[in-house]
């Protein structure tokens, strides 16, 4: 499972009423305050909404409705929750490839999380300017993955956002999940991955670069591979593996 999944998976029960918990107590405490010092102050001139909403930009009072949800404690970011907030107003899965795209499009830094920049600017290049067009990008958003230079960019940043920081490679399990969630249903890639999963060795940003080659380039009878080029031994030898067994 990966950490993109996993977050978005776990359930926030507990967390909501805990938060609504210390809300209701935090809003008991406010008044009593406000009740004690209201007599010595003078009211203040209030601002209005229409004001305040005329500061922000249309991406920005998207951001705030999934913004600072109070279980992720991640200030001026959208956190693991407000992300599952996100995917269930554009009816989309934790899983499904559109979430992944979305995240590249944003040029997103961390797993489940959403700088404004972020937001702005991944909005921006996917001319979404409101929950209605987010949602109908979401059902179409393997398009943009549909030319060759497009899904490249596309895998080659999957590599980077699935692992973290401290490490060099990918954990087979992350990489197997990914893989999953990219290709989809692909019987190559399948095989592909009950091969590699006998290994139980992890996966290095050449391998799982040189793979995203392999698929798109190399016929299914390996006709046109070439073992003395510059493919990974792992890719030479499944390619070998698949001759020997006649696959």
């Amino acid at each position: 499972m990966t950490n993109w999944i996993a977050k978005l998976s776990k359930s926030t029960k507990s967390k909501s009423k805990k938060s609504a918990s210390m809300n209701t107590d935090a809003a008991s405490s406010s008044k009593t305050d406000q009740s004690q010092t209201q007599s010595n102050q003078k009211p203040s001139k209030p601002v209005s909404s229409s004001k305040m909403a005329s500061k922000l930009t249309v991406y920005d009072q998207l951001f705030v409705n999934y913004a600072n949800d109070p279980s992720d404690n991640l200030p001026d970011r959208i956190g693991p929750n407000g992300v599952l907030r996100l995917l269930q107003d554009v009816h989309a899965e934790p899983t499904d490839c559109s979430v992944l795209i979305f995240a590249w499009k944003c040029k997103a830094q961390t797993q489940c999380e959403f700088s404004n920049e972020e937001w702005t600017n991944g909005l921006k290049a996917i001319n979404c300017d409101s929950l209605d067009k987010l949602q109908k990008w979401f059902k179409n958003a393997r398009n943009c993955i549909q030319k060759p230079a497009d899904f490249d960019e596309f895998y080659v940043f999957s590599f980077a956002y699935a692992k973290s920081l401290a490490q060099r490679g990918l954990s087979l399990e992350v990489a197997v999940a990914y893989w999953r969630i990219i290709y989809g249903d692909n019987r190559r890639v399948d095989h592909w991955i009950k091969w590699v999963e006998q290994k139980g060795t992890g996966i290095t940003k050449d391998e799982w670069t040189s793979f995203g080659a392999f698929i798109q380039k190399i016929k299914p009878d390996f006709s046109n591979y070439d073992d003395t080029g510059s493919w990974p031994l792992r890719i030479d030898d499944y390619v070998e593996f698949c001759k020997e067994e006649k696959v």
